[in-house]
């Protein structure tokens, strides 16, 4: 539920209730695994560079605990792009 508030706020452009919810459906159990994610880009995307690291970070350190197995396709993607991203914010 929180994810899909999230999803709408952001289409509205309502950013900051957007963070809310997105930290919310991580905070309450996300299914998907993607709500960290959704919170990173949105930081990115208000320019707030050290939450969208910590966000990034976050999200590879939950994979790990998970054993989330790299050689997976999809999850090998997801940790390959919050890698680049935690990449390009930390060395730009």
């Amino acid at each position: 539920m929180a994810m899909a508030l999230g999803e709408s706020y952001e289409k509205l452009e309502r950013l900051q209730e957007a963070k809310k919810c997105f930290w919310k459906a991580h905070v309450v159990g996300d299914m998907e695994g993607m709500a960290l994610i959704k919170l990173a880009k949105l930081h990115e995307r208000l320019n707030e560079e050290d939450q969208a690291a910590s966000a990034y970070t976050e999200y590879i350190n939950e994979a790990n605990r998970m054993g989330v197995s790299r050689s997976q396709q999809g999850q090998r993607s997801h940790l390959y792009e919050v890698f680049v991203m935690l990449t390009y914010i930390l060395y730009s």
